[in-house]
């Protein structure tokens, strides 16, 4: 009897929940399910192409009811951006964010995007980066890649110091806070918008569900347009005053050399670059204005 006893209470026990087998939950089957994204970048957290990255991965967040997950890195987190490339290519990180000169790695075209003056003024040139033309110019990658889009670092400021050159808003108001630039002065010409490039491994990419590309690809055009109302409605120019920057106006005498130099930069590229891809990709561009004073960024 006693023997009986025991065999009842073992099956007993294989047949509740929990015990005999794994239990397998909703919420276990949606752990099983998540997606890690990790996105290597050469920015400063207070980049705006860091800040549009940062909104992309709340919206990412939200679109996919938490299932997929998004891990952004600033510089220096994983060494220097001439890396990024091998990192994605060793399927060590899921996307990268090249900036400009490591583009241009990829796509020696892609050097149109380092040319002054190829936007008049913010809403120019979300049309360019969010509509058809944007689109068309990911389809110039090798095909080992696929671009996810551009990603807007605002107006680079142009400081006038020998080996200055131009900097970004973040970079800029760093340089101001650690009194690099006292006493230098610093030109807002408005003259290049700089484009980042969110890239991923296309066989990666192709291994994701028709819906996770879909939440990827609407996160990221949500969050470009973001970024472009943000850069109209708040004046960055403030926050560099307040780092110590010396910013100089549009009536100081040097400001019309400038836009004259970099105005000449512009048509001086596209006179030596007439193949089909450049007349493809160049805006149409209107000419800002001499003093900097009707654009709408501010």
């Amino acid at each position: 009897m006693k023997k009986w006893l025991i065999l009842f209470l073992a099956v007993l026990l294989f047949l509740l929940p929990g015990c005999g087998k794994e239990s397998t939950t909703p919420q276990n089957e949606k752990n099983d399910q998540e997606l890690a994204i990790r996105i290597l970048t050469d920015f400063r957290q207070d980049s705006i192409g860091y800040r549009q990255l940062e909104e992309f991965a709340q919206l990412l967040q939200e679109k996919s009811d938490n299932t997929v997950a998004v891990k952004l890195y600033q510089r220096g987190d994983w060494g220097p951006a001439s890396g990024f490339i091998e990192y994605l290519d060793m399927n060590t990180v899921e996307m990268v964010c090249l900036q400009p000169p490591e583009m241009n790695k990829l796509q020696p075209a892609y050097e149109i995007f380092m040319q002054p003056y190829l936007f008049a003024d913010l809403n120019e040139a979300e049309s360019y980066v969010t509509g058809e033309e944007g689109e068309k110019a990911m389809s110039y990658l090798p095909a080992k890649y696929h671009g996810v889009g551009l990603v807007t670092d605002g107006y680079q400021y142009l400081v006038a110091a020998e080996n200055g050159g131009w900097l970004d808003y973040g970079d800029l108001k760093w340089q101001g806070q650690t009194k690099s630039l006292a006493g230098i002065p610093v030109y807002d010409l408005k003259a290049v918008h700089e484009l980042d490039l969110l890239l991923a491994k296309d066989t990666w990419w192709k291994e994701l569900t028709e819906e996770e590309q879909e939440w990827i690809t609407d996160a990221f055009r949500e969050s470009q347009k973001a970024s472009f109302s943000v850069q109209r409605e708040k004046d960055f120019n403030k926050g560099l005053v307040s780092a110590g920057i010396l910013l100089q106006g549009s009536d100081q005498p040097e400001w019309n050399s400038y836009y004259a130099l970099y105005l000449n930069q512009r048509e001086s590229y596209f006179s030596e670059h007439v193949d089909k891809l450049t007349q493809h990709w160049r805006p149409t561009a209107v000419l800002p204005p001499m003093t900097g004073e009707e654009t709408d960024n501010k």
